[in-house]
């Protein structure tokens, strides 16, 4: 019972991660604001605004 737990927790790590990498390039290609794309990552804009720190990523100023 413990693995599939494991498994289920793995997974649900990689669905969020997913997640969070479509809302970073969708607020890169100017796709999605803050907002949205903390919508589309399932975390608060603050939380959102730390992963876009975190990962170094900068809104362009023109589209990609």
């Amino acid at each position: 019972m413990e693995e599939r737990e494991d498994v289920s927790k793995a997974v649900r790590e990689l669905v969020d991660l997913g997640r969070i990498m479509l809302a970073i390039e969708k607020y890169k290609k100017s796709e999605a604001s803050i907002g949205k794309a903390a919508r589309i990552a399932g975390v608060s804009i603050l939380k959102m605004m730390g992963i876009f720190k975190e990962n170094e990523r900068k809104r362009p100023l023109k589209k990609i």
